[in-house]
C-alpha cells in the first residue's frame, strides 16, 4: 500500500491532468509563513498516515454485505470531505477517491474496470487491489 500511495503514477491514472493543474494553481495562492508551511506538512503527514491505515484495512475485509458495502462508501465520502477541508496539497489522496468510486460502481461497471489490463506494476498492483476488493464484494471477476 505504501509504493502506491507515494507513486505518482496512480495520481495521473486515477485523476483527470487539468484538475491537478487547476490544484495546483490554486496551492500557489496559499500563505507561505512557517506556521502554515509546519501545519501543512503535518497535516500531510497525519492525512497520509490515516488514509494508508485505512485502505489497508479495508483491503483486508474478507466480504462485504450490500448494506456493508454502502456504508464504507459513505465513510470514505466523509473522510474525503474532511479531507478536502483541510485545504492540504495533495488531499485527500488519489486512492481514497478511488475506492470510493470503486465502491459505489455497480457489478458491470467494476467488471468492466477490471477488463482493463496494466503494463506498468504499480498499476499492476492497483489492479490487484481492485480485483480483491471485487472479490470481497462477492463481485465474479
Amino acid at each position: 500500500v505504501k509504493s502506491l500511495m507515494e507513486s505518482r503514477e496512480i495520481m495521473d491514472y486515477v485523476l483527470n491532468n487539468n484538475r491537478m493543474e487547476e490544484e495546483e494553481e490554486e496551492e500557489e495562492e496559499e500563505s507561505d509563513t512557517p506556521g502554515a508551511i509546519f501545519c501543512n506538512q503535518w497535516l500531510d503527514v497525519v492525512g497520509l498516515a490515516v488514509t494508508g491505515s485505512l485502505l489497508e484495512k479495508v483491503i483486508r475485509i474478507p466480504r462485504f454485505s450490500e448494506r456493508g458495502c454502502m456504508q464504507l462508501a459513505a465513510d470514505l465520502s466523509y473522510l474525503i470531505n474532511v479531507l478536502s477541508a483541510l485545504g492540504v496539497t495533495g488531499h485527500p489522496h488519489a486512492l481514497l477517491n478511488h475506492f470510493a468510486a470503486l465502491l459505489e460502481m455497480d457489478q458491470f461497471e467494476v467488471q468492466q474496470r477490471l477488463s482493463v489490463r496494466h503494463s506498468s506494476p504499480v498499476l499492476s498492483a492497483l489492479h490487484a487491489m481492485e480485483v480483491g476488493l471485487a472479490i470481497s464484494r462477492g463481485i465474479p471477476v
